[in-house]
C-alpha cells in the first residue's frame, strides 16, 4: 500500500480473485507455498534415508561401466522388482 498524503495509508478495493492477507502487513510469505521439498519434487537430499554402500558403489563406477554391463544391471533389476 502507498502512503497517502498526511501520512494516511490508501486502502487497495478489491478486484476479483485475490487472497486476503493473512497478517495485514504488506510484505509477509504466509499466503505463499514453500518451495517443494525433496520427497514431492523427487530430488534427494537430507529428508531422504541414507543410500545403502552397495547402491553407492554402483552409483560411483557408473560413469565408468561399459554400456554392456550397464544393461546387464539394468536387465537383473527390471527382472527381480517385475518390471
Amino acid at each position: 500500500m502507498a502512503a497517502a498524503e498526511g501520512g494516511e495509508r490508501e486502502i487497495a478495493t478489491r478486484r476479483g480473485l485475490e487472497l486476503d492477507s493473512v497478517t495485514g502487513l504488506p510484505c509477509n510469505d504466509l499466503g505463499n507455498p514453500p518451495s517443494p521439498s525433496g520427497a514431492e519434487s523427487g530430488a534427494v537430499g537430507a529428508e531422504s534415508d541414507p543410500i545403502a554402500p552397495e547402491l553407492a558403489a554402483i552409483i560411483a563406477a557408473w560413469p565408468a561401466l561399459p554400456e554392456a554391463t550397464r544393461q546387464a544391471i539394468l536387465a537383473m533389476v527390471k527382472a527381480t522388482a517385475g518390471g
